[in-house]
């Protein structure tokens, strides 16, 4: 075996034994804040609720009056209201299709060699 050999034995050897005896992993929990909770019965909810709820309104304010115009829109123009019928755009040309020539066939691989037996 080679010096690296035995310096990564030893290496391993030793992180083991240090994980499998706990030397220097010993530590304090860390701290953790804690809220306060008090608990309320459903009167006591009930009663909150209702304070900050909204009262509901039992009459309904009168809509503004808006005042009625009697004006009349004037007779449309039937030229304006026919619409106009553009010419639909001829066809566009074919253009003649080229033939391409067929892929090349691809080249014959070697055989490989007998094997020596």
């Amino acid at each position: 075996m080679s010096a690296g050999g035995y310096i990564s034995g030893i290496g391993h050897a030793g992180l083991l034994i240090w994980l499998v005896m706990g030397w220097g992993l010993d530590s304090e929990p860390l701290e953790f804040d804690v809220a306060p909770v008090s608990v309320v019965s459903g009167e006591e909810y009930a009663a909150l609720v209702a304070a900050t709820s909204p009262q509901p309104q039992t009459e309904v304010p009168p809509a503004p009056e808006t005042p009625v115009t009697e004006q009349t829109p004037p007779a449309p123009d039937a030229a304006q209201d026919a619409p106009a019928e553009a010419a639909p755009p001829p066809p566009a040309p074919e253009a003649p299709a080229e033939e391409t020539p067929p892929p090349p066939a691809p080249e014959p691989l070697p055989e490989p060699p007998a094997e020596a037996i």
